[in-house]
């Protein structure tokens, strides 16, 4: 981009002034030079005959009493006539100052065009592109006039106003780490300035609560900056996983997520392949002689309200919602099912078929805090080979188990699980119900 400062003003002006001079003044002055040229007094002629007062009068001498009052000597003298050359030398004259300002002409025009037109189209042109938000749009300074400043002006105020927007996306992008895009287009807001303390709204949502195992214990074996190091890392790798199946992160507790999803299904990939992002994670770590980790991860489905909260000076976009509640409890329950992954009977009923063959009924629980039982399911990920296996080829024999089991057939029903053990040595959920009719068969039986 050229960077250019004109000294002095009206330099236009001057120019205009030129124009005027070349195109008007000087053409009249040669017109009126020739003009004078072919001018001759008629007292160069010396002594006038009859004959030659008649040539000079012309037509005027055919006219009555017309040569006794002007047609003498003495009334010509002083007067100016045109001879055939002096004709010629006038003609002359003013073609010459027809083409001086013909030629005049064409120059201003192309001047006008190069030095006035196309940088003022040019100028405009930029100004249009800015006006679309293409920010880098600058013009070249060609004059060194008003239109120069005027251009050299866009260009200054197009670099500021990139640096602005720019700060203002970054200072966007920023808050955008700390309010969700999703968040703010929940409540009907385009921007987050059009955030403010009390927005609400109501919806049904699938909530995803996850957490490390054992965190408390595992951090003990690590500094401060270990820790710190391992939770970014761990982090770092799920939370992509969680924007790129379109729900958002909500809240970050130590090594826990709280992430909302619009649809069940995207909540359920997401669990899934946060399940296989883990293996590399782990991978990773046995390969730099570290201990693998393990999560679970609770998924429930419920009407919440989502909303800005706070203070004047402190505000934090949330949810409240007793399905929240449930979704904690449930991520909970994966380390007493040895799971790693329990979603409610709510968020299985909304899925597709399908994603229903990714999961497995588990049990009928009574979450604390809830009075009413919730039925729970265990959602595996398809490269969970033992758990397609049992589908495939075992589920007929749990079920009826299961039916055993709730109607309190319970030897019958340790019969079944004990040779699905056998068979399926690895499965927490056999063991769980096996040692359960074992012990009601020797106890008294719970109410409930």
């Amino acid at each position: 981009v050229s960077v250019f400062r004109r000294n002095g003003g009206g330099s236009i002006s001057r120019r205009l002034t030129v124009v005027s001079l070349v195109t008007v003044i000087i053409p009249l002055a040669i017109m009126s030079l020739y003009l004078y040229l072919s001018l001759t007094k008629v007292d160069s002629l010396g002594t006038l005959s009859q004959d030659m007062i008649k040539v000079l009068m012309g037509p005027y001498s055919q006219m009555p009493g017309i040569m006794s009052t002007m047609g003498n000597q003495q009334t010509l003298s002083g007067l100016y006539y045109i001879s055939t050359p002096d004709q010629i030398v006038m003609y002359f004259g003013i073609f010459t100052g027809m083409v001086v300002a013909i030629l005049f002409l064409f120059f201003i025009v192309k001047w006008n065009a190069q030095y006035v037109v196309m940088p003022i189209n040019d100028l405009v042109d930029k100004m249009r592109l800015t006006g679309r938000g293409e920010l880098d749009s600058y013009c070249h300074v060609k004059t060194n006039d008003e239109i120069g400043e005027l251009t050299q002006g866009y260009n200054e105020m197009s670099g500021k106003l990139t640096l602005y927007i720019n700060n203002l996306k970054d200072l966007s992008n920023a808050n955008s780490r700390f309010v969700p895009d999703p968040l703010i287009k929940a409540l009907g807001k385009e921007k987050i300035t059009d955030v403010k303390l009390g927005d609400q709204i109501q919806k049904e949502m699938t909530i995803l609560f996850s957490d490390i195992r054992s965190f408390t214990s595992l951090s003990e074996k690590m500094t401060p900056k270990e820790t710190f190091d391992f939770i970014n890392d761990y982090l770092g790798i799920m939370e992509p996983v969680i924007r790129n199946n379109h729900g958002f992160i909500d809240k970050y507790i130590g090594g826990a997520i709280m992430a909302l999803f619009e649809e069940p299904r995207d909540a359920c990939n997401a669990a899934e392949e946060m399940q296989k992002t883990l293996e590399l994670f782990n991978t990773e770590r046995k390969r730099d002689k570290k201990d693998p980790i393990k999560i679970g991860i609770g998924l429930n489905t419920g009407k919440l309200m989502l909303g800005i909260v706070g203070g004047a000076g402190r505000i934090s976009g949330t949810v409240i919602s007793d399905a929240v509640n449930t979704a904690i409890r449930l991520e909970g329950l994966t380390k007493r099912y040895l799971v790693p992954c329990i979603i409610s009977e709510k968020t299985f009923l909304l899925l597709s078929p399908s994603m229903k063959e990714h999961c497995r009924y588990i049990d009928i629980v009574k979450v604390r805090g809830k009075k009413e039982p919730v039925k729970i399911f265990e959602l595996f990920s398809d490269n969970n080979r033992d758990r397609i296996r049992f589908i495939q080829q075992a589920q007929t024999s749990f079920d009826s188990a299961l039916s055993l089991y709730l109607n309190r057939q319970f030897s019958e029903a340790a019969e079944v699980f004990s040779f699905l053990m056998r068979a399926y040595p690895t499965d927490p959920i056999l063991k769980i119900y096996f040692e359960r009719c074992t012990q009601y068969t020797k106890a008294p039986i719970p109410e409930n």
